[in-house]
């Protein structure tokens, strides 16, 4: 009886230390999967620190264009003012020559 006994503890031990090693073998395998999984997480958070901060010039360049594009339209509402002033006063010129025009017709007659 004794040695069955025997027998039988040493092969539940072996049972239990196939059961061990498995279970060491898996939390391997598990501590790996992590690993590859904060490498992974911290290429993304470069790539996530990269794209901020091309975003962020993208922005600062958007805001440039779009303030000289303000500045131009400015410019050009300066320019298109100033172009219908100069209509008004052609036409102002104009007719005083054409006042004059006739005005020299009158005094040619007399």
């Amino acid at each position: 009886k004794h040695q069955d006994a025997i027998a039988e503890m040493t092969e539940q031990i072996d049972q239990l230390n196939k059961m061990k090693q498995k279970v060491e073998k898996e939390k391997h395998g598990k501590r790996l999967q992590i690993d590859e999984v904060k490498a992974a997480m911290d290429v993304v958070a470069n790539e996530r620190a990269s794209v901020e901060k091309q975003n962020h010039l993208l922005q600062q360049q958007l805001n440039d264009v779009s303030r000289r594009c303000e500045e131009a339209n400015l410019t050009l509402s300066d320019f298109d003012n100033a172009k219908k002033k100069i209509v008004v006063e052609n036409a102002d010129v104009l007719r005083n020559i054409e006042e004059l025009d006739n005005n020299n017709s009158v005094l040619a007659k007399i």
